[in-house]
């Protein structure tokens, strides 16, 4: 993989000759097959690791290119990072200057080094509850973001997104709830109380209209159906009042 432009780059500092006379020892096999490292850049010139850069981190469509320090070696190189899979599907997790990571070196080959793990340690430990105990307590598959979003996308379009304001988003054709063969459609709330808050309201004023009517000296059979009337227009008022109520706090739709 080739190198970027900036920070660590092992192919300006590495001596594979010297490296194999340092690690030489009967029956040892002096290529470099795997090493703890920690995400950083390295002054050219001074030797001093800067585990705050984040210029260390090169990201580009053909891949992230990584610069960090092995150890113990001290050796600086630059890492390929694919995440935790790539091609068809791709999983990744943000990798930060300052990560503690472990890179796999293909054949021994110091030149080609791939980060296959981001690290937990004591500057960046697993997550924990209320209790400071651990939430991963080993029985479950745990997928935790602690101040990022969970991004869950497919080449056709569909996403799901977990925010860090509470927010679940789902963007999708259609989305089933229950089963591949839900078929029943959903309410739209809003739409529906704002049509039944107007109809409501013509028909309350419509019953108390009528009970007024029927009130009219002038009309003395029809007085004994006022009082229905006018719980009738009491009963749909009430009724309006409750519908904001019926809307849910937590669920949208479009």
């Amino acid at each position: 993989m080739a190198g970027h432009n900036f920070g660590t780059d092992i192919r300006h500092g590495f001596n594979a000759r010297m490296l194999g006379q340092a690690l030489r020892a009967p029956g040892l096999d002096t290529r470099y097959w795997c090493s703890f490292a920690t995400v950083c850049t390295v002054d050219a010139e001074t030797g001093k690791k800067n585990t705050a850069d984040r210029m260390a981190i090169h990201n580009t469509s053909a891949g992230v290119a990584v610069d960090v320090e092995l150890e113990p070696l001290g050796q600086p190189c630059t890492c390929e990072y694919s995440g935790v899979q790539a091609g068809e599907v791709t999983i990744f997790a943000p990798i930060r200057p300052g990560d503690r990571v472990l890179v796999e070196c293909p054949d021994g080959d110091l030149t080609t080094p791939v980060i296959t793990h981001i690290l937990h340690s004591g500057s960046q430990r697993q997550p924990t509850g209320p209790d400071r105990k651990p939430i991963f307590d080993n029985n479950r598959l745990l997928i935790y973001a602690k101040s990022v979003p969970i991004d869950i996308r497919t080449a056709g379009g569909v996403k799901v997104l977990l925010d860090q304001d509470g927010n679940a988003i789902v963007m999708a054709t259609s989305v089933k709830l229950g089963g591949e063969n839900a078929e029943e459609s959903l309410i739209k709330g809003n739409t529906r109380v704002t049509d039944e808050t107007e109809h409501l309201t013509t028909m309350a004023a419509e019953f108390t209209t009528m009970a007024g009517t029927c009130n009219n000296p002038d009309y003395p059979l029809l007085a004994p159906l006022a009082p229905g009337f006018a719980a009738l227009a009491s009963a749909v008022a009430e009724f309006q009042a409750l519908l904001q109520s019926h809307l849910s706090q937590v669920s949208r739709t479009l």
